[in-house]
C-alpha cells in the first residue's frame, strides 16, 4: 500500500484513497481514508436505539475527546483499522489506489469512538479501514 496520503478528487467526483484488494470473494479492501470524508459518508449502528439488530454501543463524548486530543492533535497514526461495511458491491480499484463514489456510504462496525474523535479535533486524520463489499448491516451484525 502506498505510504503517502491520497486524497484527491477525480473528474468523476470520486475520492481517490490509497488502497488495496485484501480478499477477492466476497471483496474485502484496505483503505486510508481522510477523517472528515469518512464522517460524512458513515453512520454507526447503535445498539441502544435498536437493541436487536444494532451492534454498536452509544459514543461516549469524552473518550472521543480524549482520542482527538491524544491521537489527532498530536498527528499520530491509529495502530489498528476501522472496520466498515457497504452495501456497494464493488469500488474501482486502479493501482494502489481505490476510488471511492461521491455518493458512498458505510456503516461502522468497529471504531466508532476513534472515528467521531474527528469532530473534536482541527487535524484531518487519516484512518486505516477495512471495508466489507456487498454487505447489509444485518449480515455483520451476525
Amino acid at each position: 500500500m502506498a505510504t503517502k496520503k491520497t486524497t484527491e478528487h477525480g473528474g468523476d467526483g470520486a475520492f481517490q484513497v490509497a488502497g488495496i484488494v485484501l480478499r477477492d470473494d466476497p471483496i474485502v479492501y484496505l483503505a486510508a481514508i481522510g477523517g472528515r470524508w469518512l464522517l460524512d459518508h458513515s453512520t454507526p449502528s447503535w445498539r441502544a436505539l435498536d437493541p436487536q439488530n444494532g451492534f454498536q454501543r452509544i459514543v461516549k463524548e469524552q473518550r472521543a475527546k480524549e482520542i482527538a486530543r491524544t491521537v489527532l492533535d498530536t498527528h499520530r497514526t491509529f495502530p489498528n483499522a476501522i472496520t466498515l461495511a457497504t452495501k456497494a458491491k464493488t469500488f474501482e480499484v486502479t493501482g494502489c489506489n481505490l476510488h471511492l463514489p461521491h455518493n458512498a456510504k458505510f456503516l461502522v462496525v468497529d471504531g466508532q469512538h476513534r472515528l467521531w474523535a474527528q469532530k473534536y479535533s482541527s487535524v484531518d486524520g487519516t484512518y486505516p479501514c477495512i471495508i466489507h463489499m456487498n454487505r447489509t448491516e444485518q449480515q455483520m451484525a451476525e
